[in-house]
């Protein structure tokens, strides 16, 4: 099984797709301090709701979008760390 994909990691592109843009720039245009967008982008902190609103406005996508993701990754990492324990657990009834 590959690796979950943390959604820093679709940050950092949609950053790079948007010729000029920066971290810093990003930071400043939605109004959060820079350290956030890069320890998003460094899998270091997660994109909470209020990132997620933040994001859409500027990238013109839902929020849904970047929630998923985070949602996404957390899935895979916590059925990954569970392992074996998941195949023992039975439906009730």
């Amino acid at each position: 099984m590959t690796d979950p994909i943390h959604p820093g990691q679709a940050l950092a592109a949609a950053i790079a797709d948007h010729e000029g843009l920066t971290k810093k720039r990003l930071a400043d245009l939605i109004g959060v301090p820079p350290g956030r967008i890069s320890e998003v982008i460094s899998g270091k902190r997660s994109i909470t709701a209020d990132t997620a609103l933040r994001l859409s406005r500027v990238f013109k996508q839902p929020p849904d979008h970047w929630l998923n993701l985070q949602k996404q990754y957390e899935l895979q990492t916590a059925k990954t760390a569970l392992g074996s324990q998941l195949e023992n657990i039975r439906a009730y009834g």
